[in-house]
């Protein structure tokens, strides 16, 4: 087979595979997104990329995770250091049941800019993951930022075996 034709078959079987994770049904326990808490990680944006990632929310909130996929995508390219962004984009991942696609998209969220929700959505991550190391880190660093939400409480029951069993 030639080069050109490898090529392209690579690329429709790189299509078919995003089409068959965008397709397939969530299998993640998927958890609320707080995103008031998101404020401070989106402040830096522009008017317009605010707007864009507005239409995400509402998408998100709406139910339509595909749609709501390419909005902080297309952000995300002119504000790669978006930390809120990346969330936002790790949370459309998530509920189209890309579990792994969306721990690394939160990841790159909490490598850009972290704070103490950041840190425990990468945590909450983690956890659906069954990375009990990372959990059990970002659950150290939402405790030393200040927990106002009981977050790392909550990550640290599930852990001790009182939640979902998670293998390490």
């Amino acid at each position: 087979m030639n080069p050109t034709w490898q090529s392209l078959l690579a690329l429709v079987r790189s299509y078919l595979v995003l089409v068959a994770l965008t397709l397939a049904p969530a299998q993640a326990e998927v958890f609320s997104l707080k995103f008031e808490r998101l404020n401070g990680a989106l402040a830096m944006l522009s008017s317009t990329d605010r707007q864009t990632v507005d239409n995400a929310i509402a998408l998100i909130k709406q139910g339509d995770h595909n749609l709501a996929l390419i909005e902080p995508n297309s952000v995300a390219r002119t504000n790669p250091s978006s930390a809120g962004v990346r969330v936002l984009t790790a949370y459309a991942l998530l509920n189209l049941g890309n579990t792994l696609g969306a721990f690394k998209e939160a990841q790159t969220a909490e490598s850009v800019g972290h704070d103490s929700y950041i840190c425990s959505f990468l945590g909450r991550m983690a956890y659906l993951v069954g990375d009990v190391r990372a959990c059990k880190r970002e659950i150290k660093h939402v405790k030393a930022a200040g927990d106002p939400d009981g977050e790392a409480a909550a990550l640290e029951k599930a852990l001790s075996g009182k939640g979902r069993k998670v293998a390490q």
